[in-house]
């Protein structure tokens, strides 16, 4: 796997992804699908996040718009398992 900071600062110390040390990234991007195991990644909808706001921006540029009122919008990210995290080891015992 191509090594971010993170990856580089744990295998100069000796610790090993994800054996040691699981991490997972925000917004999927293609530098995140590296070729090898990759980086797990929390990911937005884009698509969906695109559709949404453009129908939102329609909306308001109609003449029949007449709220000012905050609109919210809730879209579900999803978790793209890749490399970068394992189960905890059964040593692990939570404090």
């Amino acid at each position: 796997m191509k090594r971010m900071p993170i990856g580089n600062c744990a295998h100069e110390s000796g610790i090993a992804i994800p054996s040691d040390l699981s991490f997972v990234g925000f917004s999927d991007s293609p530098t995140l699908r590296w070729g090898g195991d990759g980086l797990t990644t929390i990911a937005l909808p884009v698509r969906e996040l695109a559709m949404t706001a453009t129908d939102f921006l329609f909306r308001r540029a109609s003449p029949d718009w007449t709220t000012g009122r905050p609109c919210r919008v809730t879209l579900k990210p999803s978790l793209l398992q890749r490399g970068s995290t394992a189960a905890p080891c059964r040593a692990f015992e939570p404090a």
